[in-house]
């Protein structure tokens, strides 16, 4: 939804997130500012970043690149409420199509990592509060095979709770399913 952009990033920008510079020599996304990495401002650019780039990068350009690259990418303007923030997280965290591929196999759709209209019809279809548990499971289920899980599971569960708690916030009454029960 539209409405939750703000809040996604909001809480994603914030210091226990994405708030400011890493650089943690474990870390396999390497140097970081703002949760923005190389790889991804290279994209972002359409040019090979340089770590002087990305320690210029402001909120503003961390803000464009979330919603351009992560929320859009994951058509979270199109997801029911609270979907949308924990998959434009998901995605932004782990990559996209890790994101799609993991949400469309929860409501039964073709997995080939695009939410498009097929996927988000779905999605609409069934009881939002219900995704969202399942779609949190999946992921917490996700980073726990991670190799790298021991060093960083402990933060990476800190954002999940962080990110499911905004998103039951924003779960909205699914309309299809209230017309259906009446």
């Amino acid at each position: 939804m539209i409405d939750n952009r703000q809040a996604w990033l909001e809480q994603l920008l914030a210091p226990e997130i994405e708030g400011g510079w890493s650089d943690h020599p474990d870390d396999n996304g390497g140097v970081t500012n703002r949760g923005v990495t190389l790889p991804t401002l290279s994209r972002w650019l359409g040019r090979k970043a340089t770590e002087d780039d990305l320690r210029k990068v402001t909120r503003k350009d961390a803000e464009d690149i979330a919603l351009g690259l992560y929320w859009s990418v994951m058509s979270c303007d199109f997801l029911p409420g609270g979907v949308d923030v924990y998959a434009a997280d998901w995605a932004y965290n782990s990559g996209p199509t890790i994101a799609a591929k993991k949400l469309q196999e929860l409501v039964a759709t073709k997995v080939d990592g695009f939410v498009a209209e097929k996927t988000i019809a779905a999605c609409r279809a069934v009881d939002s509060g219900a995704l969202l548990l399942r779609y949190h499971n999946s992921r917490m289920e996700f980073l726990e095979g991670l190799d790298d899980w021991s060093e960083f599971g402990r933060g990476w569960a800190k954002r999940c709770r962080m990110m499911l708690d905004l998103s039951q916030k924003l779960v909205k009454p699914n309309p299809t399913l209230t017309e259906m029960a009446s």
